[in-house]
């Protein structure tokens, strides 16, 4: 049944996508607030360990980074996915039969 509900939410939708796209944003802007908070510590606390607050904001910029555009890649993946599967945007004969009757 686990399978059939994750199915059923990736085959008909691009919303776990832009879930995706959301969650990176959401990341950064922590990344950004942390990047502040850290480099405030290492200023005015004094902190002993060298390299870490270096070495931590990056690493959560880069991940913020990574998550972000691989959510717009899945965009442009299910894009292609929806044009795929051959649906017509508009169904004009259905409009033009009825207006000729």
């Amino acid at each position: 049944m686990l399978s059939f509900a994750v199915e059923d939410v990736t085959s008909f939708s691009v919303k776990p996508l832009k879930l995706v796209v959301m969650t990176g944003i959401f990341i950064s802007l922590l990344s950004l607030i942390s990047f502040i908070w850290v480099f405030a510590g290492y200023f005015f606390y004094n902190t002993v360990i060298a390299g870490w607050t270096s070495l931590i904001s990056s690493l959560w910029f880069l991940g913020c980074l990574q998550i972000f555009f691989l959510g717009v890649i899945g965009e442009y993946i299910g894009k292609i996915y929806s044009e795929t599967k051959g649906r017509p945007r508009y169904i004009i004969s259905d409009i033009l039969l009825d207006e000729q009757k």
